[in-house]
């Protein structure tokens, strides 16, 4: 597949047809690549009403958070007719060019060349700082697993065999193991569909009801940022539940050192043994 590129635009006025450029997509159908100019963003937080800022935001933020690499996890996003759908069926605030077809190979020069060209002065460092930052709930495991797994199973399946008052026949839990009561975690991106997110949430509420029916009283752990209560109200309103219930201590994705030291002052041992 030849490379192509699709320029994001944010609408200043829909009615005038006013946009301004706010991001780039170069793809080759094997990887894809995406970053926003964030200058660009700041000056339209002046410029548009709160809702439709918070919006954009949160898409922008989480597409160049999914291909600010060029690797991915969604095949589709690679394909010049999946882009060129979304240029079709772009909302009023955000729009998409038709991906445009390029003759060059796909490169991080060639990005930085059409990226300056297209949208705005081209900062590596800007996608250093989005790969490394601590708040980014995605890279939660890479920065917490390493430090808690002599204490823990990590990503562990559980049946009945493992707690027979489990309420479904199976269930998966980022992490769990067992001190004098079961200590269990899991890591929520509340930027999820909230479709998703509920089921994850009912699954990991059923874990604590289970062991609630033997009559154990478990420490746990929800991680999870708060998420902008205009952009995204329904798991606004899911955190918030969560966030008030007691059930497990909410712990954001730049607070993880305190799971970390709970399970070394508790002498957590992994709750699954071979």
């Amino acid at each position: 597949m030849k490379t192509f590129y699709s320029i994001v635009y944010a609408s200043v006025r829909p009615v005038a047809q006013e946009r301004i450029s706010v991001g780039m997509l170069l793809s080759d159908g094997k990887q894809a690549k995406f970053v926003c100019a964030h200058e660009k963003l700041a000056l339209l937080k002046k410029l548009l009403p709160v809702d439709a800022y918070s919006l954009l935001h949160q898409f922008l933020s989480g597409l160049e958070k999914e291909l600010s690499t060029g690797s991915i996890s969604n095949s589709k996003l690679t394909e010049a007719g999946y882009w060129n759908y979304v240029s079709n069926y772009s909302n009023s605030f955000i729009t998409f060019s038709a991906p445009e077809p390029v003759d060059v190979r796909f490169s991080e020069k060639a990005f930085k060349n059409l990226f300056e060209k297209f949208v705005f002065e081209y900062k590596e460092e800007v996608v250093e700082t989005l790969q490394i930052e601590v708040k980014d709930i995605s890279r939660v495991p890479k920065r917490l697993y390493p430090k808690i797994r002599a204490h823990v199973n990590i990503n562990q399946s559980l049946t009945v065999n493992d707690i027979s008052t489990l309420l479904i026949p199976k269930i998966r839990v980022d992490f769990i193991g067992r001190n004098d009561r079961p200590v269990a975690g899991e890591i929520f991106d509340f930027t999820a569909g909230a479709v998703s997110l509920s089921n994850k949430v009912g699954q990991f509420i059923s874990l604590i009801k289970s062991f609630e029916l033997q009559k154990e009283k478990g420490k746990y752990f929800i991680i999870a940022n708060e998420p902008d209560k205009v952009a995204l109200p329904v798991q606004f309103e899911t955190w918030s539940h969560l966030n008030s219930s007691g059930l497990a201590e909410m712990v954001s994705a730049d607070e993880t050192e305190k799971v970390t030291e709970y399970m070394k002052a508790h002498d957590v041992r992994p709750f699954v043994t071979n």
